[in-house]
């Protein structure tokens, strides 16, 4: 396994969380830096700085640019669980941000080979239920690939 993957499936929910907040609040949202990150702990702040994630200053908080990827992943994997729970198992959505039953196939996506599965599976979906874009992985952009539509 890729240590970045490693990293990612070592880190704790809270951070997991946090990222994807962040990332939703500066680049989906096209700011540089967030001046809150209300409801975020310390100990969970600290985390994403050591992991070399997020670095702050007196003017809010920022990704750095291997904390946008691993955002974007985060953030990829609970659009598709939304999608997947929505379409294959004719569940209602929960609301944004909510946890549950999205976030629990969240940390089974954390394992490449089964969101590459389900996103194919799911159409390669282009945004959530919600109606955010889902950011497009290897396999949506991959050439070739069979597509089965639950």
């Amino acid at each position: 396994m890729a240590s970045e993957e490693k990293r990612t499936m070592e880190m704790s929910d809270e951070a997991h969380e946090a990222l994807g907040r962040l990332w939703v609040g500066t680049v989906e949202a096209g700011r540089s830096r967030m001046v809150s990150v209300d409801g975020t702990e310390p100990s969970t702040l600290w985390e994403l700085r050591a992991r070399g994630y997020v670095s702050s200053d007196e003017d809010g908080t920022r990704l750095t640019w291997e904390g946008v990827e691993q955002a974007e992943a985060i953030i990829r994997r609970r659009r598709i669980a939304e999608v997947f729970i929505r379409d294959a198992l004719g569940l209602p959505c929960p609301e944004e941000g909510s946890s549950g039953p999205v976030s629990d196939l969240e940390r089974l996506l954390r394992d490449p080979r089964i969101e590459e599965i389900i996103c194919s599976r799911s159409g390669h979906p282009k945004e959530c239920p919600h109606g955010r874009p889902i950011p497009p992985g290897r396999c949506c952009s991959a050439t070739g690939l069979e597509v089965y539509v639950l």
